[in-house]
């Protein structure tokens, strides 16, 4: 059960919900550290350091993919996580370059792989509000703009909480927000991680909850703060007591992200395009789905029989 946690947990938000990897784990621990006599069939062991296991599968399986990471090629079958076939065929490239020299069809049968990181891209517009149309040195992007802001805004958040760096902005006025009987149970237990999170929040009678301050990224959206704030509470409510701030970030990111639909300066396509180089993991938003789309330019050259 530590390993299953370990290895859904490193793919948390790499991949869509009801989602679930494959994985091959080799675990290699002193005999002595182990216990196999715990489960008449052997279907379980018990570990001496639980806390160490889960830490190490964690980090070794998060390595893992974000070194593998792949951008879904735009017109193919493919998907973000490739079959056995092709990941064995990207690793044989990658690892030899020149012995798939001669397979002219070679580069436009495999999603296109970076490691960690992005080529440089240039915004040149913007298609139904919604996507950035962003050329590469080898092809052209379509990004979500709102699933890319998303990946921004939650790397940033860990890094700033992490630096002990968070910032909140205060409201202009104290903004009152009715609970309901139901999310007034869990307050006891809600009200420290929110506060945690950023908001400065405190019970006000009944069932109202008054918000003194916001986390500053969520203040900057321009959107309605007391739905965000519910729909957040719910998140941070529904949280396990071990990784319930990555589950609540992924809603708070979701309320202050820009949104489909919104007109963007170019600048504005800019400062998601660099800033999201400079995630670790900038091909997927924190939801798992994929932040873009690629269309090489050998494509281009096919679709219009240059080649």
């Amino acid at each position: 059960r530590i390993l299953t946690r370990a290895v859904l947990d490193a793919y948390r938000d790499l991949l869509p919900s009801r989602r679930y990897p494959i994985v091959v784990l080799l675990l290699e621990v002193n005999p002595t550290k182990l216990d196999v006599n715990v489960h008449p069939t052997k279907a379980e062991v018990r570990f001496a350091e639980p806390d160490a296991i889960y830490e190490a599968a964690y980090r070794a399986v998060r390595t893992a993919v974000s070194d593998s990471a792949l951008v879904p090629r735009l017109g193919s079958p493919t998907q973000a996580t490739p079959d056995l076939s092709s990941f064995s065929a990207l690793l044989h490239a990658r690892a030899a370059p020149s012995s798939v020299g001669g397979e002219p069809e070679a580069e436009d049968q495999l999603p296109l792989a970076f490691g960690n990181v992005l080529p440089p891209l240039r915004p040149v517009g913007q298609i139904q509000q919604t996507y950035i149309v962003a050329e590469g040195p080898d092809g052209l992007y379509l990004v979500d703009q709102h699933a890319a802001h998303e990946r921004v805004l939650f790397e940033r958040f860990l890094a700033d909480r992490s630096a002990g760096k968070l910032a909140s902005q205060g409201l202009i006025s104290p903004l009152p927000v009715s609970l309901g009987s139901q999310r007034l149970a869990s307050l006891e237990r809600v009200l420290p991680r929110l506060r945690e999170m950023g908001f400065d929040a405190e019970p006000f009678g009944g069932d109202v909850l008054l918000i003194r301050s916001v986390p500053a990224l969520l203040a900057d959206n321009g959107q309605s703060l007391e739905p965000s704030l519910l729909d957040i509470y719910d998140a941070v409510a529904a949280g396990d007591d071990d990784r319930w701030l990555e589950h609540s970030l992924v809603r708070l990111v979701c309320h202050a992200a820009v949104r489909a639909g919104q007109t963007l300066e170019l600048a504005e396509m800019r400062d998601i395009l660099r800033s999201l180089e400079s995630t670790a993991s900038p091909r997927t938003c924190p939801h798992g789905r994929p932040t873009m789309l690629y269309l090489s330019a050998m494509q281009l050259e096919k679709e219009f029989r240059r080649r």
